[in-house]
């Protein structure tokens, strides 16, 4: 009843209304109504916007982080995977390297300091096993391993079964071995018999092996090197100087472990007792001990291949390499005062190891001693903001009136390389060091994390050293209504 009392008084009203004289006073009444909105909707608006312009406080959610990372590394900001030319003039550096292929570059910024045939494609020998321990720690990364497996060790993996004058770690018949002791082995003393042992129990043949580990080659934007087998015995697994540098970029950054717990080792012994089955201790070993008298469950230790972890300071890797095909090889790493350079050097002369093995080790303190005396790394993002908080206009958002912000960000930490001189001044970082920054006041529409939207350009001595991108952190829907759009166009045209 009491609704169709509340109909019958609504009838009535309209029925007194003379819609044909007032559609003026009606007209006018919604003109004002939508004025009225527009207006109180443009001041809520305005006023949104000018505290999104001047707001400096963020929040970064872990999830949000990760999306980050995820996107910078799909649009290529990952600058891990290259090594380049310096940004600036300088004059080649005339060092007496033996090698007849090499080059030094800064680790953290991929600079490139000294070059002398660095595209000439050579077989890198042992410095192939990088390659194998690389995806090893991929594997392991997935939950696919662990260093601590139990390896099972077939036949054609045993010592005895190796080439001739292979490098051996001496595996055996009826042995134990964990997957970490195998990593030792293959970064200490370089034993091919460890190689396959690997490859063989985490890819199931080598074959899947080759197959897994070139497809890591190609996703790290090497073109030149190729892998056929996992100890690096074949001629036939190639590579450049500039190629091995790269790939050993990527894999000390990716797995810093690879040199504290590995390839810092100076010594390794093997096998111990517990690797030797019981039944087995006490009988000689005269078919693994490829010369050495003693018998092999007393423990045989090697020294690293890399005698410069005893003589070259901060040196702490990476891995030497020779067959005849090569020379004498040689990835190496030092860190002195945080500061970490690569060098490879490759078919270095030698007929004979005592002859080879110094001039290796001549051409990689060279080029260390070089690096450290002659170069200095600065890190502007101690000096300026590298997190910017931005407006997007024209978005969708919940909160009525309220205008959404994007953190801009750097997609790497901003590291760059200079002379210790720069035209014939030293270089003083408080001094000479200056950053441009060119970002937008505000973003109109969709954005998506890892998108570009400005660059903050690093100046020592007024000459350029880097640009480095601001980006997107995270992504933020365009609004789909029309109005709202040309509304935020207006408001910001009034703002100064």
């Amino acid at each position: 009843m009491r609704i169709d009392s509340l109909k019958n008084k609504i009838k009535n009203i309209l029925e007194k209304i003379d819609v044909k004289k007032n559609y003026k006073i009606l007209i006018a009444g919604i003109c004002a109504a939508v004025v009225l909105y527009c207006c109180t909707y443009f001041c809520i608006r305005r006023s949104q916007i000018v505290k999104a312009l001047n707001k400096n406080t963020y929040t970064i959610f872990e999830e949000q982080e990760s999306h980050f990372n995820n996107a910078c590394d799909e649009t290529g900001y990952e600058r891990r995977k290259t090594v380049h030319a310096l940004p600036y003039d300088t004059v080649a550096a005339k060092l007496d390297v033996n090698a007849e292929s090499a080059i030094l570059i800064n680790a953290d910024t991929g600079d490139i300091l000294y070059e002398k045939n660095a595209d000439e494609v050579i077989p890198p020998a042992s410095m192939t096993k990088i390659f194998l321990m690389y995806t090893v720690f991929q594997k392991i990364k997935r939950g696919d391993a662990t260093l601590d497996d139990i390896v099972p060790l077939p036949e054609e993996t045993w010592a005895s079964h190796m080439p001739p004058h292979s490098s051996l770690m001496f595996l055996g018949k009826n042995q134990t071995v964990t997957l970490r002791e195998l990593m030792q082995g293959l970064a200490v003393c370089s034993g091919n018999d460890a190689s396959h042992a690997i490859a063989l129990y985490l890819f199931g043949s080598e074959q899947n092996f080759i197959d897994e580990v070139n497809e890591e080659i190609k996703k790290c934007g090497l073109e030149k090197t190729k892998i056929v087998e996992p100890s690096g015995y074949s001629e036939e697994n190639v590579t450049t100087a500039r190629e091995m540098a790269a790939f050993a970029r990527i894999y000390v950054t990716k797995y810093p472990e690879s040199l504290t717990d590995y390839h810092s080792l100076k010594k390794f012994i093997y096998p111990k007792k517990e690797n030797i089955a019981k039944e087995d201790i006490g009988k000689p070993a005269q078919d693994l001990s490829r010369g050495h008298p003693d018998s092999i469950w007393s423990g045989l230790e090697q020294q690293n291949t890399n005698k410069l972890l005893k003589t070259l300071e901060g040196c702490d890797g990476i891995k030497t390499g020779y067959i005849d095909e090569s020379g004498y090889n040689l990835s190496l790493t030092c860190i002195r005062n945080g500061e970490r350079y690569i060098s490879v050097t490759m078919k270095g002369p030698g007929g004979r190891y005592a002859d080879g093995d110094p001039l290796r080790q001549k051409d990689g303190t060279t080029l260390m001693e070089f690096a450290f005396g002659n170069f200095t790394e600065i890190k502007p993002d101690k000096k300026i903001l590298t997190v910017f908080n931005t407006p997007v206009l024209a978005t969708k958002n919940k909160e009525f009136g309220k205008a959404n912000t994007v953190l801009l960000k750097i997609p790497y930490e901003i590291n760059t390389v200079v002379p210790k001189f720069f035209n014939g001044d030293e270089v003083d970082a408080n001094r000479d060091l200056r950053c441009e920054i060119d970002k937008p006041r505000y973003i109109f529409g969709t954005v998506k994390a890892g998108q570009r939207f400005g660059t903050i350009k690093v100046f020592v001595k007024d000459v350029l050293i880097e640009e480095v991108p601001l980006v997107a952190f995270s992504d933020v829907e365009k609004n789909s209504g029309i109005i709202a759009r040309l509304f935020d166009r207006i408001i910001v045209k009034t703002i100064k």
